[in-house]
C-alpha cells in the first residue's frame, strides 16, 4: 500500500508541474489526485471483531483454556481465550487478540464476566459482558493511530458433551475509538461511538479434556456511521478443558 500512494504522489507531481502549461487540465488533475488518494486507502480496515468467548460451563471450579487462528477477507489474528467459574453459576473472562488490519495492528485485550447455567440433557445458557481495550498502530508508516475500547454483551446457548460442543451468540458491541491520528478525508470522528450485532456459532469435537473447535462470526454495524470494517471471519483451533464433567444422565 505505500508503494502505491508513493506512485500516485508522483504521478500527481508529474501532472501538477504541467499546470502553469495548461490550466484547463487544472480541474481534473485535481479530481484525479483526490480519487487516487481515496482508492489507495480503500484496503484501511479500522475494526474487526473477536471471536468470541464461549465457555460452556457445567458447575463452579471449571476453567478453559484456548487459541485459534482466524481470517478474514482483509484481516487476520491468534486470538487466545481463557475462562474460569467461580462458582455454580458465575464465570469470569480473559481474552488476547494480536490482530493484522491489512495495513495497521492492533493488540486487544477483553476482560469479562456473567452468568451461566444448564437447562437439561446437556443444553444451557450463558450471559457475559466485558469489557476490551486496545491500540491500533499503522505499520505502512501512514498517518493512522488510535487507542479503541469495546463494551460488549453476549447471551448464548449451549450444548456440551463429553465428545463434542456446540455454542450459538448473538453478541452486540459498542466499539470507542480516541486520541486519533488520522487524515480527515476519511470520514470518521475521534470520539466516536459504533454499534455491532455479531452472530456468532462454534462447534468443537475431540475430547473430555481437549477438542479441535471450528468458529465463525459476522458483524454488522447498526447505523450510518462511516466506518470500514471487517464483517465475516473464521477460525480454527483447540479448547483445553479443566476439571470439566457434564450431564449424570447423558455423559457421552
Amino acid at each position: 500500500m505505500k508503494q502505491r500512494l508513493l506512485n500516485s504522489c508522483n504521478a500527481i507531481k508529474r501532472q501538477l508541474r504541467n499546470c502553469n502549461r495548461n490550466f484547463s487540465n487544472c480541474n481534473l488533475i485535481l479530481a484525479s489526485a483526490i480519487m487516487m488518494m481515496v482508492l489507495a486507502s480503500c484496503d484501511r480496515i479500522y475494526y474487526r471483531p473477536s471471536q468470541p468467548n464461549m465457555p460452556m460451563f457445567t458447575d463452579k471450579n471449571q476453567g478453559k483454556i484456548g487459541a485459534s487462528l482466524s481470517a478474514g477477507e482483509y484481516t487476520s489474528a491468534t486470538e487466545l481465550q481463557s475462562a474460569v467459574s467461580v462458582s455454580k453459576h458465575v464465570g469470569l473472562l480473559a481474552n488476547y487478540n494480536a490482530i493484522d488490519l491489512s495495513s495497521s495492528s492492533e493488540n486487544l485485550f477483553e476482560f469479562g464476566g456473567g452468568y451461566f447455567a444448564n437447562i437439561k440433557n446437556n443444553w444451557g445458557y450463558e450471559i457475559y459482558g466485558g469489557l476490551g481495550t486496545g491500540n491500533v498502530k499503522d505499520y505502512d508508516n501512514y498517518r493512522y493511530d488510535n487507542h479503541v475500547t469495546n463494551i460488549f454483551i453476549q447471551p448464548d446457548i449451549f450444548y456440551t458433551r463429553k465428545h463434542f460442543d456446540f455454542a450459538f451468540t448473538l453478541r452486540f458491541t459498542r466499539v470507542h475509538f480516541r486520541d486519533m491520528i488520522y487524515d480527515d478525508y476519511m470520514g470518521f470522528q475521534d470520539n466516536q461511538n459504533y454499534f455491532f450485532a455479531e452472530p456468532s456459532m462454534v462447534i468443537a469435537a475431540g475430547w473430555r479434556s481437549f477438542k479441535f473447535k471450528l468458529q465463525s462470526t459476522y458483524s454488522a454495524k447498526l447505523g450510518k456511521n462511516n466506518l470500514t470494517y471487517e464483517n465475516f471471519i473464521i477460525g480454527l483451533g483447540f479448547d483445553v478443558n479443566i476439571n470439566k464433567h457434564y450431564d449424570k444422565n447423558n455423559r457421552e
